[in-house]
């Protein structure tokens, strides 16, 4: 039976909130399921949580409003994830944290001004299409955040507040399809767009 990470615990006569998912919480534990769902209640996950594919993470990866930051390596290699959605307040990316999540077809950026890091994807789809979506609040790509992911296609939605491109941010990337920068674009850093 699959397991719900739930908005509230109960212990004895008390109630408390879910708000982290502790470090090596799920590692390697293929034994369990857990519903890629989690609850807006969740402000971190911690290092490892997730690594190696960890709890059978599969599908639409859907983080909650309330997360605020993603330790190193939580979702290392966890290639059944489809889909993930970075929430608009994240606001940490540990290094590492999606490498290897090559079953991904669709990202999707709202975190309105993640610090630079080696915190981004590089995601190895072979022949498959990755979609990067870089929501409208979106005001900075970090450095490098897209680098070296293979078959990507790259929109930015209607009334885009971007005003940087990082350095390297689509470095290598791949993109298959003709990109529209928005208007508000500022700054596109050294070798955003280099042999894509």
């Amino acid at each position: 039976t699959p397991i719900t990470i739930p908005a509230t615990v109960e212990y004895g006569d008390q109630t408390y909130r879910v708000t982290s998912i502790m470090p090596y919480a799920f590692q390697y534990r293929y034994d369990i399921t857990v519903v890629a769902e989690f609850p807006a209640t969740l402000k971190s996950i911690g290092t490892y949580a997730f690594n190696g594919g960890g709890a059978n993470l599969a599908g639409d990866l859907i983080l909650g409003e309330g997360l605020e930051s993603i330790a190193e390596y939580a979702f290392q290699n966890c290639s059944k994830v489809t889909s993930i959605e970075l929430p608009s307040k994240l606001a940490t990316i540990g290094k590492s944290a999606f490498y290897g999540m090559n079953g991904l077809r669709k990202v999707t950026l709202r975190s309105r001004c993640l610090p630079d890091g080696d915190n981004g994807f590089h995601v190895k789809t072979g022949e498959e299409t990755l979609d990067i979506i870089i929501g409208s609040e979106v005001e900075r790509i970090p450095k490098g955040f897209f680098s070296y992911t293979t078959h990507a296609q790259l929109t930015f939605e209607e009334g885009s507040k971007c005003r940087e491109i990082g350095e390297s941010a689509f470095y290598s990337t791949g993109l298959q399809h003709r990109v529209m920068l928005p208007e508000s674009l500022e700054t596109i850093g050294y070798k955003s767009f280099s042999y894509i």
